[in-house]
């Protein structure tokens, strides 16, 4: 008989967090489940430790492969699992003794595509701060997300979910397969929203996200352009489901507000860098007659109309408003 759950960890040089990963998701209320532990061809000692979890647990198991990036990672899993519904948990994180009993029964009771919960940041020390990303007019009901721009500003978060493996399969949902790349979860969590019929979000933070890990590939200035690629799979699957006339605007705006948090990131000659290709991302979708001013509010489409049209002075009076803020950070050190 199968396990309730299968978990897919994806791993790549964490030796210093994968215990607390690993022992966050034994330790669970909900036992009946399958762990799957990726080694991305870590060089560390995470290889050793994936095997001596599977020599004291029978529902471990691991692949070792080839580093070949997160997206592979977690698609491999996804191929193995053995369970209907499907959990991803980031190796440099944890989640709470009770999260996939909660995830599970919700999942089953409501009969949805995914559950989703909150999460908390980590900052390091013992310090966590709730992230309130489901407001409260998705909180804790069933809905179609496509259907409440809330569930759809929802920022990428796959790992607080539980999917129904044959709604993924069904809907050709995968992570895009980009060695050395960041944001992969962005397309594999735009795509659940926008196929899925009944989503389930709880309102209950879950899921432990550490911000303190300084070799966390989010913090890689040098992968400034991953964002655009997995946009531009967003796009190419929505054109394949057949759906992509009916959501282009829509689209659009989430493209743009996606692109605008990857420029403020970013800093110097990368963030000129970026924004040029924001740019012509962008009036290329404008030439096309996809951008919707009506999916628009009146401030960030004035914003993405300079972007597209007049960057260089875009970027002179972004820097002249946080000028003052770059300042006071320089006084304080």
């Amino acid at each position: 008989m199968n396990p309730k759950i299968s978990v897919i960890v994806p791993i790549y040089g964490v030796e210093k967090y994968l215990c607390q990963c690993v022992d966050s998701i034994l330790s669970q209320t909900l036992q009946d489940i399958e762990i799957i532990l990726v080694n991305d061809g870590s060089k560390d000692k995470c290889p050793k430790i994936c095997d001596e979890y599977a020599k004291n647990d029978s529902r471990i198991s691991v692949i070792h492969k080839e580093n070949s990036g997160y997206g592979h990672s977690v698609n491999v899993g996804i191929d193995r699992a053995n369970s209907d519904y499907i959990g991803i948990i980031d190796s440099d994180d944890w989640i709470e003794t009770n999260m996939f009993e909660v995830l599970y029964q919700k999942a089953i009771e409501t009969d949805a595509d995914f559950v989703k919960s909150d999460f908390f940041y980590y900052r390091g020390q013992g310090l966590k701060q709730k992230a309130d990303i489901i407001s409260f007019d998705i909180a804790n009901s069933t809905i179609k997300p496509i259907k409440n721009l809330s569930a759809m500003n929802i920022g990428p978060s796959i790992w607080t979910g539980l999917y129904k493996k044959e709604f993924l399969i069904k809907n050709n949902i995968r992570l895009l397969e980009t060695p050395g790349a960041s944001y992969q979860d962005t397309g594999f969590h735009f795509k659940t929203l926008l196929a899925s019929e009944k989503t389930y979000f709880i309102d209950n933070a879950l899921y432990n996200y550490r911000t303190d890990n300084a070799g966390s590939s989010v913090k890689d200035t040098k992968k400034i352009f991953c964002v655009c690629d997995e946009w531009q799979s967003i796009f190419k699957w929505a054109e394949e489901q057949g759906i992509f006339n009916s959501v282009s605007g829509l689209l659009c705006s989430l493209r743009f507000k996606i692109y605008k948090w990857n420029f403020n990131r970013l800093s110097g000659k990368t963030q000129r860098q970026f924004l040029m290709r924001f740019s012509e991302d962008f009036k290329e979708l404008y030439n096309q007659g996809l951008i919707k001013k009506d999916c628009f509010k009146r401030r960030k489409y004035k914003q993405l109309l300079s972007i597209m049209f007049h960057p260089i002075s875009f970027m002179f009076f972004y820097k002249l408003e946080h000028f003052p803020n770059r300042l006071l950070r320089r006084i304080k050190k």
